[in-house]
This record gives C-alpha cells, sequence and structure tokens, in this order.
C-alpha cells in the first residue's frame, strides 16, 4: 500500500517483475510538485500500457509524496509503488536505489519529475530494444526543449556519429528522462559503483557502451524536456555557450572526471572485454604521457566530442593538462 507518510514495511517488499514487455519507470521525486503532475498524466497516455512506477521521494519538502499517494489510488497500488523513500541520496543515488530494486522488470525507464512523454516514447524504445535478445541495450533520444510553461525553445543535439566507447568518456549523449535499458543492461549497470561525481545517465551509458553493448541513438524527439530554474541537470547549452562555461572551468574537472570514471569502470564492472581494458589502458598512458601522446588521443578518435569547435577544444585541454598524472 502506498502512504504519504513514513517507510512502511511494504515498501520493502521485492517488486514483482510483471509480463514480458512491462516497463519498470523509475521515478525519483524532490520537490517536483509544480511540475510533477503532467509527467504523470503523460505517462497514463503512453501508447504501450504495460508499465509500473517505482519511485522514491529523496527528502522533498512540498506536496510531492502527496501527489505521489494520490496518483497510487488512481492507478491502483499495484502499478505504483514507492520505495524507500526518505534519506537524501541525491540524482545519481536515489536512480541507482530504484535501479536495484526493479530487479527482474524486462524493461527499465528512467524518468524526470518535471518532464513531459510523448504518446510513443515507450512504444517506441521497446521497438527498438526488441532487436538487440542477448546483448546489453540502452535506447535514448532527442528532446524538444520547452520552457516552463511548455512553450518551444527547440530540439537538443543529434548525434549523427554512431555511439560508442571509448568517445563516451570525454561526452555523455544518453539523456536519462529518454534512456530505457533492457534487462541485461539494467543488471549490469545495477551491479556496478559509479564515482561520486558521475550522474546515473552517463554512467549507464558508460557500462554499457565498455561492456560492448548496443546505444541506440534515436533522431526523433520522444520528451518534451521542460527547461526551468529547479533543473537538477537541464539541457545542452548551445555550442558557445558551452564552449565559454568550459573555458571558464578550465580542464582539471573534464580531466578528474575521466579518470574517476575509468577507474570506476575498472573497479566495479566485472567482465570488460580485453578490448576496453586495453582501451583504457592506453587512455591513461596518454593522458600522462606528453603532449603529442595527449593530442594523439583526439586525432585517432579516442576521445572526441560531438562538434568540431568541441573538438578544438578537447585539443586545448589536452595542451593545458599538466603530463605528470591524470588530474
Amino acid at each position: 500500500m502506498i502512504t504519504d507518510g513514513t517507510r512502511t514495511a511494504e515498501q520493502d517488499v521485492p517488486i514483482a517483475s510483471g509480463g514480458r514487455e512491462t516497463v519498470a519507470v523509475l521515478l525519483s521525486v524532490y520537490n517536483g510538485a509544480p511540475y510533477l503532475r503532467e509527467q504523470l498524466i503523460s505517462l497514463c497516455a503512453q501508447s504501450h500500457t504495460d508499465w509500473v512506477v517505482l519511485w522514491r521521494d529523496d527528502g522533498s519538502r512540498d506536496d510531492s509524496r502527496a501527489l505521489m499517494a494520490r496518483f497510487a489510488a488512481e492507478v491502483g497500488p499495484e502499478r505504483c509503488r514507492e520505495w524507500r523513500s526518505g534519506a537524501r541520496l541525491g540524482v545519481t543515488g536515489s536512480f541507482l536505489t530504484l535501479l536495484r530494486a526493479a530487479e527482474g522488470y524486462p524493461y527499465v525507464a528512467f524518468a524526470d519529475q518535471d518532464d513531459v512523454w510523448l504518446p510513443g516514447k515507450l512504444a517506441r524504445a521497446i521497438d527498438w530494444l526488441t532487436g538487440e535478445g542477448a546483448r546489453l541495450g540502452l535506447y535514448c533520444a532527442r528532446q524538444r526543449l520547452v520552457d516552463h510553461r511548455l512553450s518551444p525553445i527547440g530540439y537538443s543535439p543529434a548525434y549523427p556519429n554512431p555511439p560508442r566507447f571509448p568517445a563516451a568518456l570525454a561526452q555523455n549523449i544518453a539523456t536519462g528522462c529518454t534512456v530505457v535499458l533492457n534487462r541485461k543492461a539494467a543488471d549490469r549497470i545495477a551491479e556496478s559503483d559509479p564515482p561520486a561525481a558521475s550522474v546515473h545517465d552517463w554512467w549507464s551509458y558508460l557500462v554499457v557502451s565498455a561492456l560492448g553493448g548496443r546505444v541506440l541513438f534515436d533522431e526523433e524527439p520522444q520528451v518534451l524536456y521542460r527547461q526551468h530554474a529547479g533543473n537538477a541537470i537541464g539541457a545542452a547549452p548551445p555550442i558557445w555557450h558551452a564552449a565559454q562555461r568550459a573555458v571558464q572551468r578550465g580542464p582539471l574537472p573534464f580531466f578528474a572526471l575521466m579518470e574517476a570514471h575509468m577507474t570506476a569502470l575498472e573497479r566495479s564492472v566485472p567482465g570488460l572485454p580485453e578490448t576496453t581494458i586495453r582501451t583504457l589502458a592506453e587512455i591513461r598512458a596518454g593522458l600522462n604521457g606528453d603532449l603529442l601522446s595527449r593530442c594523439r588521443l583526439v586525432r585517432r578518435g579516442l576521445l572526441r566530442r560531438r562538434t568540431v569547435p568541441e573538438n578544438a577544444l578537447l585539443l586545448a585541454w589536452m595542451a593545458m593538462k599538466p603530463a605528470a598524472r591524470c588530474e
């Protein structure tokens, strides 16, 4: 039973896995009351109707939990299940807690509290993932960017080059609100341990691609991605704004996260292919080498980003990075 109060024993009961195409929709809620209802309505409007919401509250101080309780009463507690709310875990910790609780579901989808899904989102993702069979599969898509009133702003970037590893170390292309995982991918991500500075969508993209899984990027937008002052992350800014911010930050945070991601992959993701292990060693050696060694990583495409200006900035960062160690 879902209650608008403290955690009950029912919230710790293992989650039933449903049918062959049931999607566990993972929803982490934190002060989401202004927009949460619209997201839930869009979920009910999905053409693929075989879904279950598994949610947790990450310490809200507004009416988010009450809204979720009312939703559970409307759709039935078997379709909306609260899981270990209360402790403030942050975005990544909260979503990974939900992912580990969703053991057994054929598909798992990340959902943000403030977006609106287009009606065919789940059906399209499952159709794309069905052909993967025993292979790890991650579906993600572009988004229609909207303001807080859902007025159009534009579109998220396209990624014409097939996403792959190790380019995933240099840039994330899997926006969390669009991500759907098949069971094999969800299992491997749930078993892993991301670094503290990572985010759940980038880490999922890294784990799946590092293990040789398939990352499917849909150029057709499937989500109205709301941009507002309370976004935890938000859409990527225009290239010139992104470049300006990157220059202001400098290269050290970028390389620090890259090193943290590589170390976490090596330590917490068993069964990495030999090609991935060799590639990680090659990248680490290049980053710790001289300027020519670092620049070769970009020239050879081992580390690359989406656009020519972004890759030019990456080369500039390679020139600025100290050679002694990976920061």
